[in-house]
């Protein structure tokens, strides 16, 4: 008898854990928990791109990344290379950075990308105290939406943006930016 709910919860856990329940089945790219939460201003803040297009696989697209500007500061996004992400470069878009907005990270290949691969690391720099929430779009860039591979119709993807927590510069800190301004008085 108590054999039952423990293989259920073992069973919902695994579900959690692989992220059977997290995804519909659609096309998904997700954003990794960041490096460190909660992070301090003036760290770096990285992430980790995934995509799972294994329900069918896609020509390529590109998507935006939106983010708190009076938090966070975009720093650089790096793909990962191309033995562990099979992509054709020639697809490869240079993201553009508006406050508050990563427009188009694109990406694609002409045999077609199929998943699961992590796209690559996103950086920003923490530069004021909050939590900030980051949320992906597809983009209103150049690489327009994602293209199936099967049908060459766009596809309908499922995002997953993630958080993170910037503490304040602590009192010390605060106190040593704040002495040269006393000094002067």
């Amino acid at each position: 008898m108590r054999a039952r709910p423990l293989i259920a919860a073992a069973l919902l856990l695994t579900g959690f854990h692989t992220g059977v329940w997290a995804q519909s089945g659609n096309p998904s790219i997700s954003l990794s928990p960041p490096s460190a939460n909660p992070r301090d201003v003036g760290d770096l803040v990285s992430f980790i791109l995934t995509m799972d297009f294994s329900a069918e696989a896609t020509l390529g697209g590109g998507f935006d990344v939106f983010y708190d500007a009076a938090i966070l500061d975009f720093n650089t996004f790096v793909f990962s290379n191309t033995g562990t992400f099979p992509r054709d470069m020639a697809f490869d878009s240079t993201p553009v950075d508006l406050a508050g907005q990563v427009q188009d990270i694109g990406f694609g290949s002409f045999s077609g990308l199929s998943g699961p691969f992590t796209v690559g690391i996103i950086v920003f720099n923490a530069i004021g105290p909050g939590t900030a929430n980051l949320t992906l779009a597809d983009t209103a860039g150049t690489s327009g939406a994602f293209i199936s591979n099967d049908t060459f119709d766009e596809m309908t993807v499922d995002y997953f943006g993630n958080s993170v927590t910037v503490n304040p510069v602590p009192l010390p800190g605060a106190l040593l930016l704040m002495a040269p301004g006393l000094l002067a008085i």
